[in-house]
């Protein structure tokens, strides 16, 4: 028996038709089999009792969707929620342990296998207390800081009633203030997340960790840095350079010295943790590419001189303004090489999914899509079964070569945030617009929703005044557009909630 997407498909709509919103598929090849395997399609709002089997353990695995399994004591009190997602977790369930479950995506399917025959549960495997109702959207709180050309979020999220804080990137040189800031008003992080080491992510981030140097406080609990190791270097005072991360691991080597951090700089696609708070599961770098990162790092550790890059032009093609999106969506962004040190950084970026109780998030840092998408369908996903989120922070602040149409088709979302004034780099580029509103499995029907954290004059402006153009910088966005592409654009939004 193949079990394929027309198999599960087929399933999801029995089940969504079923009073019970779910439905289940026998395994076996003969009645007589004694083992239990099958399929379970779990709509979300279908309500599992609180049960147990006494005769054997059961394995469950997650094929398709998002579901939560559910641990509880004698009492009915909760006391272990686990994220089952494709690829992510694999539960052997203990003989006689009170359990439930509850679906978080629709098209649900997972997978169980106990031994014995099917029975009906009797009474008295039955807790007699009903599982806590299903909450509300819970609180979790988007902040993306207005942090120039670069990025720095602050995420809020919680699963149960644990709560968290994951801190992404620091923006530039010079924001490391207004970073303290913003995390004196949240609490200290949980877990601090440098995606790479170029300036505009690492900048601020660095002065920031810096000023806990002296006091008995930590910049985050936890970090998640692929810096170069146990490096004694000199705190670097130049931009851009391969030398900052290295520079970064002197001041995160004293602070897991004291016991009261720990640094993990082992990122690479497929590690994933779960936190009290949320899951998360890197999807990129490779191996190959944090290598290379790494070795950078230690080559510049010892000169510690800043790498000078060339200027990229600001301005954009006369006539982009005026190419059709479709025409602009059919640009292939190239994949990136191992030598140039820019696109090394950016193919290192750690790329990661964050699930937390109503809310998953794309974090995709300056990343390239070719190494995302591959991951991504590796673990599962396709144009027919594509990964469903609620938000995508898009990669490298709208650059045109860091987002395809390819990767968006194995993407569900209509929610989309970009992180730029548009200075320096003069991002976004309308080809990426082009490619979140034209990739082929877009759902027209349904509207697109496009977060920039500044306003789209300034980005325009900032764009001509770096590119010192003689006339001020076209935007990349038509008046008409919106209503033809079905999308909206919010300007000038730092923080997002849940509602």
């Amino acid at each position: 028996m193949i079990i394929d997407q027309k198999t599960l498909d087929v399933l999801t709509s029995q089940a969504k038709a079923s009073a019970r919103l779910r439905q289940n598929l026998d395994l076996r090849n003969s009645i007589k089999d004694g083992s239990q395997r099958m399929l379970n399609a779990i709509e979300p709002g279908t309500v599992m009792p609180i049960h147990r089997h006494r005769s054997s353990s059961e394995t469950v695995v997650c094929i398709r969707g998002h579901f939560v399994e559910e641990f509880y004591d004698q009492d009915g009190h909760l006391t272990e929620t686990i994220d089952m997602v494709p690829g992510g977790n694999v539960i052997n369930i203990p003989k006689g342990q009170w359990h439930s479950l509850k679906s978080l995506e629709s098209g649900t399917v997972l997978l169980e296998c106990k031994n014995g025959k099917f029975k009906e549960l009797e009474a008295k495997d039955i807790l007699q207390v009903a599982p806590a109702p299903a909450r509300p959207l819970s609180p979790f709180k988007i902040h993306f800081l207005p942090v120039k050309y670069g990025d720095s979020f602050l995420i809020e999220c919680c699963k149960g009633d644990n709560k968290g804080i994951v801190l992404v990137d620091g923006g530039p040189k010079g924001c490391g203030e207004m970073l303290l800031e913003k995390v004196k008003e949240t609490g200290t992080p949980d877990l601090l997340v440098l995606t790479h080491y170029d300036d505009d992510h690492i900048g601020g981030l660095t002065q920031y960790i810096q000023s806990f140097q002296y006091t008995p406080d930590v910049p985050a609990k936890a970090v998640w840095a692929n810096c170069a190791g146990y490096l004694k270097v000199p705190v670097l005072t130049g931009t851009r350079s391969a030398g900052q991360g290295a520079a970064l691991s002197w001041f995160l080597n004293d602070f897991a010295d004291t016991g009261k951090m720990t640094w993990r700089d082992d990122l690479i696609e497929g590690v994933s943790q779960e936190f009290p708070f949320a899951s998360i599961e890197v999807v990129s770098p490779t191996a190959e590419f944090r290598k290379l990162a790494v070795g950078k790092q230690e080559t510049a550790a010892p000169s510690v001189k800043p790498i000078v890059l060339a200027k990229r032009s600001l301005a954009r093609p006369v006539d982009e303004i005026n190419t059709p999106l479709e025409e602009l969506a059919k640009q292939v962004p190239k994949a990136p090489g191992k030598s140039s040190d820019s696109e090394v950084a950016n193919a290192a970026s750690i790329a990661f999914i964050l699930r937390s109780d109503g809310l998953s998030i794309l974090m995709l840092g300056d990343c390239y899509p070719q190494n995302v998408e591959a991951y991504l369908r590796s673990k599962g996903y396709s144009e027919e079964n594509p990964l469903k989120l609620d938000y995508v922070k898009v990669a490298h602040h709208g650059s045109l070569h860091n987002t395809s149409n390819s990767l968006l088709d194995v993407i569900q979302c209509n929610h989309y945030i970009i992180s730029t004034n548009g200075e320096k780099f003069g991002h976004p580029d309308r080809a990426c617009i082009a490619h979140i509103l034209c990739h082929s499995k877009r759902n027209r029907n349904e509207k697109v929703h496009l977060y920039f954290n500044t306003d789209l004059d300034t980005i325009a402006a900032n764009t001509a005044v770096a590119g010192k153009l003689p006339i001020p910088q076209k935007p990349f966005l038509n008046p008409d557009e919106p209503e033809k592409y079905n999308f909206e654009v919010h300007e000038n939004v730092t923080e997002i909630a849940s509602e």
